[in-house]
């Protein structure tokens, strides 16, 4: 029973995460667990402690960022989420230099990220959907059909094989619908799907104190108790039947190398 957690907020994630590095790298010891990613959102600030921790409890450290995407331009507020994970060297400068440029791209505290400056930057990128507020599952869930089919095709046209739909199961019922339209819609575009965890806090218990955390930086209270970081086995038992699903968190791990 293996899975690598790819979407993963920490305290970095700011106003939004609660999870601090080192209690999440030992709970994901403590869940056996040897690879996990950080994807905060819109920086890069965690890398250094999470790759620190990471060695210390001889875990492999993937880094990522989950940037706002802007699908319509800088010129209008609206953002989706788009999760960008680096497989190389080439993909970590890659990230670091579109975190760089989104800062200067910011509205309503979120830097961004528009569609030309992935097709500039996205060499040893591997590239996931997000979650409910990802550039499918976002505007899909708007009645945007045709807006989200198209974001999927610009960023297939840009990553090629590497580019997943991610399946999250956060407890919410907005989760059980969209997973069987999401696993629809990447057979008919024949692009994998995989899952994630997207978890802001380390244990059920948690959910309280980051709903405080976001009221405080005029943030929506996330719905229920479930955006905790999931074992294995809470991974396995909430996609019965969509193990090989799971099984590409792994198989998305082992394309991830950072030796030179």
């Amino acid at each position: 029973m293996e899975y690598i957690d790819l979407h993963v907020h920490t305290e970095y994630t700011k106003g939004n995460g609660l999870s601090r590095i080192p209690e999440l790298i030992k709970k994901a010891k403590e869940y056996k667990m040897n690879s996990l990613a950080i994807t905060d959102s819109g920086n890069i600030d965690g890398f250094r402690e999470f790759g620190q921790c990471c060695k210390e409890f001889d875990i492999k450290p993937i880094y990522g960022c989950g940037f706002y995407f802007a699908p319509f331009g800088f010129s209008l507020k609206e953002t989706q989420h788009l999760v960008l994970i680096a497989k190389n060297i080439d993909g970590i400068k890659n990230i670091e230099k579109l975190v760089q440029l989104s800062n200067s791209n910011i509205i309503g505290n979120k830097p961004r990220i528009d569609i030309s400056l992935v097709r500039q930057y996205n060499n040893g990128i591997i590239c996931l959907t997000g979650g409910l507020g990802g550039v499918f599952d976002k505007p899909y869930i708007a009645g945007n059909c045709n807006a989200a089919i198209e974001n999927i095709r610009d960023l297939k046209d840009i990553f090629n094989n590497d580019i997943y739909f991610e399946l999250q199961n956060n407890g919410l019922e907005l989760n059980r619908l969209i997973i069987p339209e999401i696993i629809k819609v990447s057979k008919s575009m024949a692009i994998p799907c995989v899952v994630t965890g997207g978890s802001f806090y380390i244990n059920r218990t948690d959910a309280r104190a980051c709903n405080i955390l976001r009221i405080k930086y005029n943030n929506r209270e996330l719905e229920g108790d479930g955006f905790y970081f999931k074992s294995k086995e809470d991974i396995h038992k909430s996609f019965q039947g969509y193990e090989e699903y799971i099984n590409n968190s792994v198989v998305i791990n082992k394309r991830i190398s950072y030796k030179l």
